[in-house]
């Protein structure tokens, strides 16, 4: 089921990179906004096959910063940003909520 809910953020975060705001719609058509999260410890992040990009993002990510925020702070592209925190999900390194 991770993996089910992990590949429609992912499917919504790369096709939503393109647009703005970085947002999920429910069912009823209301707008939530994504606030990654890093759900494992900084002894497991060390052994992460990450490059520095995909590092500095990483080292932003404290819950409060939305989707958006960490597009207007990477210095990357809104696409480029959008799979490193697609990557980082998959990997379950990060969780949206």
């Amino acid at each position: 089921m991770r993996r089910i809910v992990a590949g429609l953020l992912l499917t919504g975060l790369l096709a939503g990179a393109l647009a703005a705001p970085a947002q999920v719609t429910t069912d009823e058509g209301a707008s939530i906004l994504l606030f990654p999260r890093v759900v494992v410890g900084p002894e497991e992040i060390l052994w992460l096959n990450i490059d520095h990009r995909g590092g500095f993002l990483l080292s932003q990510i404290d819950g409060s910063l939305t989707v958006d925020d960490l597009y207007a702070l990477s210095g990357m592209g809104r696409m480029e940003t959008a799979k490193i925190l697609a990557e980082l999900l998959e990997a379950g390194v990060i969780e949206m909520t």
